[in-house]
């Protein structure tokens, strides 16, 4: 009998070593954002002049590159001249009037992810994170699932992160668009949902 207590404990201990040690590993590994399986979109809202309405248009960019590092130090780089409305103009409009992307090239999305929430499963997380836009940072709330397996973690947001375009100091550019359009105002406020995925690199 106690031989049996023995061994299902050393089996026990065992079990947790191993499960410890794989933690551990995840922890420590590196991922590499894979840029075809992953984007960033956000919603546009313009409101026309004499009540004729609001139109509001999905945008996304195309080219996206980050990492999660050690300790679960995360970081996406979005190339703010990727930007994609499927309209020529209404791109180079967005670069250069409110992105300024001959000063300002990039945005950056900075968290920090939970050691446990790096292993094998699904996690629902709400992480404090850090946009840089515009040369200006502000604290920022990503609610999002991930599923992790050994390969890959599959990140969604679960939730829209409003971007205030006052807090990055878009206003003015925001202005001249409207002008420029003849509208009565564009929504200040912009809906950012995002789906990425990271593949396993080094340990």
């Amino acid at each position: 009998m106690s031989f049996n207590i023995l061994s299902a404990k050393n089996i026990l201990i065992s079990s947790l070593a191993a499960a410890t040690f794989t933690l551990s590993l995840s922890a420590q590994a590196t991922w590499e954002l894979n840029t075809e399986h992953s984007k960033i979109d956000f919603i546009s809202t313009k409101v026309f002049k004499q009540a004729a309405g609001s139109k509001s248009e999905h945008n996304h960019f195309t080219k996206l590159s980050g990492t999660i590092g050690a300790k679960g130090k995360a970081k996406i780089n979005i190339d703010l001249a990727s930007v994609e409305t499927n309209v020529g103009i209404r791109n180079d409009r967005l670069k250069t009037i409110i992105f300024a992307v001959d000063k300002n090239p990039t945005a950056t999305i900075t968290t920090n992810i939970p050691t446990d929430a790096l292993s094998n499963g699904t996690h629902t997380l709400m992480l404090p994170s850090t946009l840089t836009l515009h040369g200006i940072s502000k604290e920022i709330t990503l609610h999002l699932k991930a599923n992790v397996t050994d390969k890959n973690i599959s990140v969604v947001s679960t939730q829209p992160v409003f971007v205030k375009a006052m807090d990055y100091s878009l206003k003015e550019g925001i202005g001249k668009l409207v002008s420029l359009m003849a509208l009565d105002y564009i929504v200040p406020d912009v809906p950012v949902s995002f789906s990425v995925t990271f593949d396993k690199g080094a340990s």
